[in-house]
């Protein structure tokens, strides 16, 4: 993992100006339609009717949408099972109680399959994208508790607000990091010259950029010039964590076809 050291660099103004200076024209539009079509899909897929017919290759589709879930998608589902997998994501889209108690319920339940903290990805993108308006996105590239790393850490005053003993707690205090990091982006004027129409997913595509930006200024502070000329497009990547990457769904056919799957 990086160290505090790397996690040190400029902050702020500086940095956010950074991200919209990076922003080729008509990139943004490219990430919101993305966004939007994936939460279609979210939607038609965990709706109530479409979780009583998930089945093991449309779960496998979800997790691999999931830059978190991608690469051990067949597993989790072997792991998880798909009768579990359906009423887990059943209970937490439309359980009765709280947000945050369900979240812990699934995160919990989850414990033993996704020892790597993969419910917290599955979980964060199932609410977010099924309910846009009343969810905001938590995966661990925003922030991952574990390691204390990740976008927010970057847009919010104080990265301890977010700490917190349950998973849902965090899930909370990340969605009031979230509100807070969308009302500095628009005060500072980030994407307001190439937004191209309001979207829920501006947060989103917001913090994917300010991630990615943080990635390549500090993976380039640790390696040789040579060896980062081997590292994917800034703007692959963003698309790749947030599980848009347009690419991804004809490797997933290629692989299957070939009956294999990601090293």
């Amino acid at each position: 993992m990086l160290d505090e050291q790397v996690l040190d660099i400029q902050v702020g103004e500086e940095f956010a100006r950074e991200v919209l200076a990076r922003i080729p024209p008509g990139f943004l539009g490219v990430l919101l339609d993305g966004l939007e079509a994936k939460s279609r899909w979210f939607q038609a897929t965990l709706s109530p009717e479409g979780l009583s017919l998930l089945d093991g290759p449309q779960a496998r589709k979800l997790l691999r949408t999931i830059f978190g879930t991608r690469r051990r998608a067949d597993a989790l589902v072997q792991a998880v099972g798909i009768d579990s997998l359906r009423q887990l994501l059943s209970t937490l889209l439309y359980g009765r109680g709280q947000v945050e108690e369900r979240f812990t319920e699934f995160c919990t339940l989850l414990d033993g399959a996704c020892a790597q903290g993969e419910a917290i990805d599955l979980a964060g993108e199932a609410l977010h994208y099924v309910l846009p308006e009343r969810h905001w996105l938590w995966t661990r590239w925003m922030w991952n508790p574990r390691t204390q790393t990740g976008a927010l850490r970057f847009v919010v005053a104080d990265w301890h607000t977010l700490l917190a003993p349950t998973p849902g707690e965090v899930y909370q205090r990340v969605g009031e990091a979230v509100a807070y990091a969308e009302a500095a982006r628009e005060s500072l004027g980030i994407f307001t010259d190439v937004q191209t129409h309001a979207s829920l997913f501006l947060p989103d595509a917001y913090l994917a950029c300010v991630y990615t930006l943080y990635l390549f200024t500090a993976l380039r502070m640790r390696m040789s010039k040579e060896f980062t000329k081997v590292l994917p497009d800034p703007w692959e990547l963003i698309q790749r964590l947030l599980g848009i990457y347009p690419r991804e769904g004809e490797n997933a056919k290629a692989r299957a076809r070939q009956g294999g799957q990601d090293p």
